[in-house]
């Protein structure tokens, strides 16, 4: 009797312990997956702050270049006026023209395109014409993340088709992320950059939204 006592109690101990160990083990690889999960998240994580270094030194770099241009662009304009007109065979002058087409051609800018039609609502083909050889360069980029966060906000503009303004620095590219599988970068957008959209593309499984578009150099 003493003996089948004694049996029980190990036995029971046996299980005891076998309890404890799975429970022990199943504590471990939570543990573990837990871990790898978040040390996942931290490599992606890191991979966006590397993308958002390197766009950063783009930015910096297409911000300069813009600011160059704006002034090659003004101290042309002011030449112009000091003399009190354009040469005829000037291309920025359209036979029979007035003198605040001629300054919209020579500023050559989206706003000085869109100012011009607000205000005097003629040469809408020429506008087109002109838009179309200023944004000279067209690329992908996600304008809704998956999230709903927007990157762009609407420009109002007194142009045809439909305007965005960046929110932040945004790299181009030559296609769609996982649907054109990783697409190489093709250029940067800095923020305030206005972008005229040929075409969204909404995805088929989230809110993301990405848009084909043209832009200036």
């Amino acid at each position: 009797m003493e003996k089948n006592s004694i049996r029980k109690k190990s036995r029971s101990g046996a299980i005891l312990s076998l309890v404890g160990f799975v429970m022990m083990m199943i504590v471990f690889v939570y543990l573990f997956y837990d871990l790898s999960v978040k040390n996942q998240e931290l490599d992606v994580k890191n991979q966006e702050l590397d993308v958002k270094n390197e766009e950063l030194e783009e930015s910096n770099q297409t911000l300069i270049q813009e600011r160059d241009d704006c002034s090659f662009l003004a101290k042309k304009l002011q030449d112009s006026l000091a003399v009190g007109n354009i040469e005829a065979d000037s291309p920025l002058v359209i036979e029979n023209d007035s003198g605040a087409w001629q300054i919209t051609q020579m500023s050559n800018t989206l706003e000085a395109y869109n100012s011009y039609a607000k205000l005097h609502g003629d040469k809408n083909e020429e506008i087109n014409k002109a838009i179309e050889q200023l944004l000279n360069r067209e690329g992908y980029v996600q304008i809704i993340e998956t999230n709903g966060n927007q990157l762009f906000k609407p420009e109002k503009m007194s142009l045809e088709g439909e305007y965005l303004i960046a929110k932040t620095a945004r790299a181009v590219r030559t296609g769609i992320i996982k649907k054109d599988s990783n697409p190489p970068r093709s250029g940067v957008l800095v923020a305030g950059q206005i972008v005229k959209i040929v075409e969204r593309i909404p995805s088929d499984y989230s809110a993301s939204v990405w848009g084909k578009i043209k832009y200036r150099n």
